[in-house]
């Protein structure tokens, strides 16, 4: 007999019996959260989930900084602004970072400053992994979201050097956005997202219309969108194929 299995609630006390489910029971099983995860909710990105699961908020903050902007160095009181979190939990981050050998630390005057470290084996994964989570993507949804929720946007996504993992620390963030807006809706819930980046986003905007007609004439320009590298801020690769038709 195959014993039950535990799983632990947030009360150290309190515990589930879940049996060992058989072959018809696999469509009713329904996940028991367990303590320090965060179970999704419905509606949430992809993207999203998968960033609160390899990383901790903090953290998740720390390094869309730093990996987004490679090359640039980052006084503790410009990473607190940036990042918004504690004092102690920021530096607690960073320390750790730094000891890891993902972030290089140099001492500056009164100043302590900190970059990503390029030379470390795992900086081109951890910065792909980052951004398609937790960087220009996260920071764009954020600032959408509330066009998002009016149903207004129809898919945006990152093209460019961004998207490409090639941007340089002048570079700056390529958007296409697709949907009932104009550029009047897009530029102001844009501003809070260029100060958080510290980069321009420049913003393409089409009605779904006027998306289909340029791609059915060929405009170059949508053409290397289309089969180009791409991070979806609001919809995936089927919405754009869709709106492609």
């Amino acid at each position: 007999m195959v014993p039950a299995a535990f799983t632990k609630q947030q009360s150290c006390t309190a515990c589930v019996v879940i049996p060992r489910p058989g072959p018809r029971d696999f469509e009713l099983l329904r996940s028991v959260p367990i303590s320090g995860t965060i179970a999704p909710t419905m509606g949430t990105p992809a993207a999203d989930r998968v960033s609160q699961l390899l990383f901790g908020s903090t953290r998740r903050e720390v390094l869309a900084l730093l990996l987004g902007r490679p090359g640039e160095w980052f006084y503790l009181r410009e990473i607190l602004r940036a990042v918004g979190g504690g004092s102690g939990a920021v530096q607690r981050e960073l320390r750790q970072l730094t000891e890891a050998g993902l972030v290089t630390r140099e001492v500056r005057g009164n100043h302590v400053y900190f970059s990503a470290n390029r030379e470390a084996p795992i900086f081109p994964e951890l910065r792909a992994i980052v951004e398609k989570t937790a960087g220009a993507a996260d920071v764009l949804r954020a600032s959408l979201a509330p066009l998002v929720r009016d149903g207004r946007i129809d898919v945006a996504l990152i093209f460019g050097s961004v998207a490409s993992a090639q941007q340089t620390a002048a570079s700056d963030v390529d958007l296409l956005v697709v949907g009932d807006v104009g550029l009047a809706d897009i530029v102001p819930a844009l501003r809070n997202a260029e100060g958080r980046l510290g980069r321009e986003v420049n913003a393409s905007v089409f009605t779904a219309k006027e998306f289909r007609e340029k791609l059915k004439r060929g405009t170059a320009f949508l053409r290397r969108i289309r089969t180009g590298p791409k991070l979806f801020v609001v919809g995936d690769e089927h919405d754009f194929g869709r709106l492609a038709r």
